[in-house]
């Protein structure tokens, strides 16, 4: 962009052209409104390349258009960004394990889903493990629903399981007999 904003466009014209005043006078014309109204402000022209210089409603409107799931206009500006930059991706890829993991790591869930076959369910089935804290079932239901709209839609969930790791010191005594054994010999 940077060449468009410094290069005189009569410059290059062919040979033949450059004797035209008129010609001459409407490429300059036309160089100054392109300079002056489209590429003053060129780096937010491209969007995608320069979502962290875009306001807020931008940002709003540009997921509106990609059509990303359980979007919401209260989300932190960097997980909005993420989540644009991300869309592609999650669209090509909706209803595969990757594409809902990677879509709630988005949204800051640390979440594992296991299928069917890793720990021997029924088929077509899988089960959710986290490791928070909070058992908020408001919470849980978000989270079930963003899984709803972004697995296969003949997976069912089975089960969320909600493990909470503590660290114990396990202490093992023990001893060991010792015993003096008289041996006699038989002749």
């Amino acid at each position: 962009m940077n060449n468009l904003q410094n290069t005189e466009y009569s410059e290059i014209f062919p040979e033949n052209l450059k004797k035209y005043r008129n010609l001459i006078a409407f490429s300059n014309v036309i160089e100054k409104i392109i300079k002056e109204y489209i590429l003053f402000d060129s780096e937010k022209i491209a969007i995608f390349y320069s979502l962290e210089f875009q306001k807020d409603k931008v940002l709003d409107e540009i997921a509106w258009g990609l059509n990303i799931d359980n979007y919401s206009t209260d989300l932190d500006r960097d997980v909005k960004i993420s989540l644009i930059k991300g869309a592609y991706w999650i669209h090509s890829n909706k209803g595969t394990k990757n594409a809902v993991i990677a879509q709630l790591k988005k949204l800051n869930y640390t979440i594992d889903i296991q299928e069917w076959f890793e720990y021997q369910g029924k088929p077509f089935t899988f089960r959710l493990i986290t490791k928070k804290q909070n058992n908020n079932p408001d919470e849980i239901k978000k989270i079930v629903q963003l899984i709803d709209s972004y697995k296969n839609v003949r997976s069912i969930l089975d089960s969320i399981v909600i493990s909470n790791e503590k660290e114990f010191k396990i202490y093992v005594g023990g001893y060991k007999k010792i015993s003096v054994m008289q041996v006699r010999e038989w002749r």
